[in-house]
Order: C-alpha cells, then sequence, then structure tokens
C-alpha cells in the first residue's frame, strides 16, 4: 500500500490556494499525490472553467482525480493506504464547509489531515468586524494540523484548540519553484505607464455583511468611475472574486457597461497581474496578488465604512468615487505603505521563499 497525499478541492479558491502545492509534493516526494474533487466544486464550477484545469494538472503531472460521489467511497479508499495526509483550504467548523469537514472525519489514525489558511482574512484564524458578525467568534477547525499564513500571535481569532495545532508556513500560492519547474515569478518592477486599471470584486462576501446599501455603492462607484476613466481616455477592467462568476453576482440586475471596460474572468493563477497599471479592491487577498506584483493598490469601501478595512489600512483607502478617481489619476504618487504587524509577518514569510522547503518538511516528518 502507498503513502498518499490527497488534495481535496470543495471550494472554487481552493484549486488557487492548493495548485502549487500538487506540484511541488509531485515533484519533490516520492508520495503518490491524488486529487479528490467533492460534488460542491462541480457544482459551483458553472462554467467547467477550473474544471478543466484539473485536467490539465492531471495529464501534465500524471496523478489521479477522484470526483467523490459517497463517503462510503472515500471511506474505502482511506482504508486502503498504509499511511496518508488529507489536505484542504476550505475546512471549519461552519456549516458551509461541512461537506469538506465530514470527508475529515473519515480519517482513521494512519491518516493526517491538513487545513490551509485560504485568506489573509480568514475564518478560524483573522476575522474582518463582519466575519466575526456573520459567523461568529467561536470558529474552529477538525484537522490534526491548521497551516497558517502568519505567526501564531498576530492570529487573532484562532480559538485554543486551534492554537494547539497551528504552524506557520505562508501562503503557498506564493511558492516560487520545485526541483523540476519554476512558477511565474512575481514582476515587481512594473512599468504601469498606459496600462488599464483592475478593480476586483466580491460583493458575495461575508465582509460586505449581506448590506444591498453597500453592494450598490461598490457597483455605483464602478461604473461612475470607468465613465470618468472613458473621459479621460482611460480603460478600467473588472474581475470577479473566484469562488463565483461574473455574471452571476456583478450582474444579477444586467448593467450596460461603459465602453472602456474590460472583462478579465481567468482563473487567478492565470492572471498577469503586472498587466495592469494599479488595483483596486474591497477587503480581499487579491490585494496581496496585485501588491506583490508591483501593482499600486487602493482598498474601497462605502461611504459608511460597514466593509471593515481595518486590517488593510497599510493601503490608501477610498469610499467614494471621487478618491477612486484620484487614486487611478495620482497613483505613481503616493507615500510609502506603513505595514501592521500581520502583514509584515506574511511578506516575510514570501521575502524569505522558503514556503515551499517548510511545507515539504512537515509533509515528510508526517510520512517518513
Amino acid at each position: 500500500m502507498d503513502k498518499t497525499i490527497y488534495f481535496l478541492l470543495n471550494l472554487l479558491q481552493d484549486l488557487y490556494i492548493l495548485r502549487k502545492l500538487i506540484f511541488l509534493f509531485n515533484d519533490d516526494t516520492d508520495y503518490k499525490v491524488e486529487i479528490l474533487v467533492t460534488k460542491g466544486f462541480i457544482k459551483r464550477d458553472k462554467d467547467f472553467a477550473l474544471t478543466k484545469e484539473i485536467k490539465n494538472i492531471e495529464q501534465e503531472i500524471g496523478i489521479n482525480v477522484f470526483y467523490i460521489n459517497s463517503n462510503i467511497e472515500i471511506y474505502n479508499k482511506f482504508n486502503n493506504v498504509l499511511k496518508a495526509i488529507l489536505i484542504s483550504s476550505s475546512e471549519s467548523t461552519l456549516d458551509a464547509h461541512a461537506e469538506t469537514s465530514n470527508l475529515m472525519k473519515l480519517c482513521k489514525s494512519n491518516i493526517k489531515s491538513i487545513t490551509i489558511q485560504h485568506g489573509f482574512e480568514c475564518v478560524g484564524f483573522l476575522h474582518n468586524k463582519n466575519h466575526s458578525l456573520h459567523h461568529g467568534s467561536n470558529v474552529g477547525f477538525n484537522a490534526d494540523i491548521v497551516c497558517g499564513w502568519i505567526k501564531k500571535e498576530y492570529q487573532r481569532d484562532l480559538i485554543n484548540s486551534s492554537k494547539s495545532k497551528y504552524c506557520f508556513l505562508g501562503n503557498p500560492a506564493f511558492i516560487n519553484k520545485t526541483s523540476k519547474r519554476t512558477f511565474h515569478k512575481l514582476n515587481r518592477q512594473n512599468h504601469r505607464k498606459n496600462k488599464p486599471g483592475l478593480i476586483c470584486e466580491n460583493i458575495h462576501s461575508a465582509r460586505f455583511n449581506n448590506s444591498d446599501k453597500a453592494r450598490d455603492q461598490f457597483l455605483n462607484n464602478f461604473l461612475e468611475l470607468a465613465e470618468l476613466l472613458n473621459s479621460e481616455g482611460k480603460k478600467i477592467a473588472i474581475r470577479p472574486h473566484p469562488a463565483g462568476r461574473f455574471k452571476k453576482s456583478v450582474t444579477k440586475n444586467p448593467k450596460t457597461f461603459p465602453k472602456n471596460v474590460l472583462i478579465d474572468n481567468s482563473p487567478s493563477h492565470l492572471i498577469d497581474w503586472s498587466s495592469y497599471g494599479y488595483g483596486i479592491s474591497a477587503p480581499s487577498s487579491v490585494v496581496f496578488d496585485m501588491f506583490l506584483s508591483g501593482i499600486p493598490v487602493c482598498i474601497w469601501s462605502d461611504a459608511n465604512q460597514s466593509v471593515d478595512i481595518s486590517l488593510l489600512r497599510s493601503f490608501p483607502i477610498a469610499t467614494s468615487v471621487e478618491e477612486l478617481f484620484s487614486f487611478c489619476l495620482y497613483f505613481d504618487n503616493l507615500p510609502e505603505n506603513n505595514y501592521s504587524d500581520q502583514i509584515k509577518s506574511m511578506l516575510g514569510c514570501v521575502n524569505e521563499e522558503k514556503i515551499g522547503i517548510d511545507y515539504l518538511s512537515l509533509i515528510n516528518s508526517i510520512l517518513c
């Protein structure tokens, strides 16, 4: 029987967080690597864009992909391995993560389960104010090991049972290479002149606290901003959060977009962030994808700041279309950011370029 590493994909953003680890563990270990795909993932991937990406990974490195039909199938699969690890980036004690959690509960003593943080602001790790309002302050994990992006002391929403099994390893999406391949490098020398801007949408998020007023302001600010930029002969792109699709979230009430608006619906790992001159987003981890690619970043909140921006105050803030327009015109003349302890911890881990080494060390300590 083999020693196996299982990657469990349930939410769409799981693929972005786990993708480089799949390559790393395939390239740099002798363990069998397998992807498990839930019914929930297939249901959410309405245009099959990420299902195609999974197929590409399967063909490129020759690993098995297993589409889960029932828990009994997984129970039988787990009984046929000598030792294994089950890895997820969307698991917690919340009902919304029940599909993943129920599979983790099938793990016997021969299988260690690992949960990996999937966002800078993330339930059970580090809450945005509206995360706590929406989900409460007692979110834990069923996994044996919990891996996060920043040092434990800065994860202010880890409960005691999570602290005892926490490992600070960094964001695996920022792994830069394996022994067999180099991933797309972050381009911090970004020549921004005449490039379109990018605004990222995540109005489905708990950060909006189900506020239609905040959602409406985001969409209206975007449309007004696009018109202002159009009058200056400038383009702007809009992109959805990977957990949803643009047509589902942004065009719930279809609007006619100005002619200078581009739509970027690419999977996160296929985007060349440096192709944009600057980025705008409500609080989201996409801020760091843009920032680490050399893009000046502005954080959007509504006029009442019901969308909590407290953890991202290191970046310029805009709460009106006038402030957004000013940022778009003068983003090259901004003062240097003053980073919070949480952001310093995450960026320090990225700069050390040893995220992949640390994840390999953890895996080998379990399976060797």
